[in-house]
């Protein structure tokens, strides 16, 4: 069974195309399925790929700013599409099938659509009991002001006296020139002299951004509380680093919030008490969200194929 895997390449630092790499890689391991990746921006290209593999299923990575080329016409090559809804007004296309990443329960959506856990990079992590000292505070994403990363920073002032905060935040090309503005506000947040913050500002692979953030002892993301649409993707990499995780309890959490310590109903003090049990516990909920994205995705080809 041939499945074709279709992504933008029209922004390369995208958390939507970021995602489309990882869902097409972990189908890969889906046994009686070839998974075909290509990068189409227009109608021409999309035909000349359907008439030479001739897939028999299409999975649309599909964000209808990035999928402009995207109408009826796509149906002149006869098999089942699937488009990947990344935010609820993306409903805007009647594909046969729709993919959510949401298994919260959220909103309501047509009856063909598939609520799937999601996609996760592979990595292999070595448990850790305690935490080093200076305790290491790792976060990742794009520099844009509702990420919060500045309130994050003043959490750590105020609980600790000794820290290194590592953030691995870069500028997005969907919202150009905030880098120093998000910045300013998270170094303004330090109080202490044992208080730092190493800023690396590179867009890295995705295997290297998982390897970065298991380095640190603990890993945290404070979204803004009113933040809604989409689920962040931002979360996927933290989950696969698989070191203890403090999330706030925003909308984009909204399907893995009632599986983790949020803030502010706990802070970092906790993070500390629990450390053991709490690194136990992510590394068990990633090697089971992995399980379930398979077996659901498989059933969901089996059932409409």
């Amino acid at each position: 069974m041939k499945i074709l895997f279709i992504n933008h390449s029209i922004i390369k630092k995208c958390g939507v195309y970021d995602q489309g790499l990882r869902h097409a890689q972990a189908m890969k391991g889906i046994a009686g399925y070839d998974v075909i990746y290509r990068e189409i921006n227009n109608f021409q290209c999309y035909m000349d790929e359907c008439e030479s593999i001739r897939p028999d299923a299409i999975v649309f990575n599909y964000m209808p700013v990035l999928f402009s080329w995207v109408s009826d016409k796509i149906n002149q090559y006869k098999c089942k599409k699937y488009g990947v809804i990344h935010e609820f007004n993306s409903f805007n296309y009647k594909f046969d099938y729709y993919v959510l990443f949401d298994t919260s329960g959220a909103g309501i959506f047509p009856d063909n659509t598939f609520r799937l856990h999601k996609p996760l990079t592979p990595f292999k992590c070595k448990k850790r009991s305690s935490i080093g000292d200076p305790i290491q505070i790792g976060t990742f994403g794009f520099a844009i002001p509702n990420k919060n990363f500045h309130r994050l920073v003043r959490e750590v002032n105020i609980i600790f006296d000794n820290a290194v905060i590592n953030m691995n935040v870069t500028e997005a090309d969907v919202a150009p020139g905030l880098m120093a503005v998000v910045m300013d506000s998270c170094f303004n947040e330090i109080t202490k002299p044992g208080i730092s913050i190493n800023h690396d500002d590179r867009f890295l692979a995705e295997q290297d951004v998982v390897e970065c953030l298991n380095k640190n002892d603990i890993n945290a993301l404070f979204y803004d509380n009113s933040a809604t649409g989409g689920i962040s993707s931002s979360f996927d990499y933290l989950l696969s680093a698989q070191r203890p995780l403090l999330i706030s309890n925003s909308g984009m959490f909204r399907n893995i919030v009632n599986n983790f310590p949020t803030y502010p109903g706990v802070s970092f003090d906790y993070m500390i008490k629990n450390y053991e049990e709490l690194q136990n516990k992510i590394v068990s909920y990633y090697n089971e969200v992995r399980g379930l994205f398979l077996q659901e995705t498989e059933n969901m080809f089996r059932v409409t194929l």
